[in-house]
């Protein structure tokens, strides 16, 4: 049986082992250094959003502390309504 009465997906499987057998596989090292630097990078970004969502916590904190109480809820959206009335009321009482 030849490979061109083979089914395309089987033929084609047959041309991938053949280019594997004769090409020569890349160096472990190269390899092992790829996932390393792979691994790195995908650190480095999960530092990078953990250190953006703790600032942004940080701010919505800050942002809560210098408002005046109160009873309303404390979504993030509700958070910042209350500021951006808090300093429409503050510009209205300076320019009065």
């Amino acid at each position: 049986m030849t490979t061109t009465s083979l089914p395309l997906s089987t033929c084609r499987l047959v041309g991938l082992i053949r280019k594997l057998l004769v090409s020569p596989l890349p160096p472990i090292h190269s390899l092992t250094d790829r996932f390393r630097r792979r691994e790195t990078i995908r650190k480095q970004r999960i530092e990078s959003e953990q250190r953006r969502r703790d600032e942004l916590r940080d701010g919505y904190a800050r942002l809560k502390d210098t408002l005046p109480a109160s009873n309303q809820k404390s979504s993030k959206v509700s958070l910042l309504d209350r500021g951006k009335d808090h300093l429409v009321l503050r510009f209205l009482l300076i320019h009065v």
